[in-house]
């Protein structure tokens, strides 16, 4: 996760670059999140052929607390930390 997300200020959210999964791929990953770590995730269309997903804002302590231990420090920005 760390090369292929990153971190939006404005929003306060993580978008996780799922280009390259087909929307039924993505969904997946979506209801693993939820359903094993209780994170809240949104698939957002990036452009016409294109879809990404977001973790939710109100998901963001958890996946923080999750992933970031884990984390080079050196790439603990994509996660907002």
């Amino acid at each position: 996760m760390a090369c292929d997300a990153t971190f939006n200020k404005q929003q306060g959210v993580v978008i996780l670059c799922t280009d390259s999964f087909t929307a039924a791929e993505v969904d997946l990953l979506r209801s693993i999140l939820l359903s094993k770590f209780h994170i809240h995730s949104t698939r957002v269309a990036h452009c016409k052929a294109k879809e990404q997903y977001t973790i939710a804002k109100e998901s963001m302590a958890t996946l923080q607390s999750l992933v970031g231990p884990h984390m080079p420090p050196t790439m603990r920005y994509r996660l907002g930390l």
